[in-house]
């Protein structure tokens, strides 16, 4: 949702759920298969532009409920993952662990 202007925290909510994607204003014109990708937002250690996921579900907005909830349907299956990088943060440039 970066290339749109618009940010928030996502989280997994468990194996074979969606993640949530939180923190994002009812306004935002978030749409099922908006592409999902880290930021450089707030100074996080994760690089912008890693594809996190698409879009699945969008409930809420309007005045009864200021805050979206937002499902997103990961890029990869966890339950399937045999190699991850931890990803260090050592202030502005990111290094190789080993």
């Amino acid at each position: 949702l970066d290339e749109k202007g618009w940010s928030g925290t996502i989280s997994g909510r468990g194996a074979g759920q969606l993640l949530a994607l939180r923190f994002i204003d009812g306004d935002v014109p978030v749409e099922p298969g908006d592409e999902v990708q880290t930021s450089y937002i707030g100074g996080t250690i994760y690089p912008p532009n890693i594809p996190i996921g698409f879009v699945s579900t969008v409930e809420g907005g309007g005045t009864a409920d200021p805050e979206l909830k937002v499902g997103v349907q990961p890029h990869v299956d966890f339950t399937r993952l045999d190699i991850v990088i931890v990803l260090l943060d050592s202030g502005p440039n990111l290094v190789d662990a080993d």
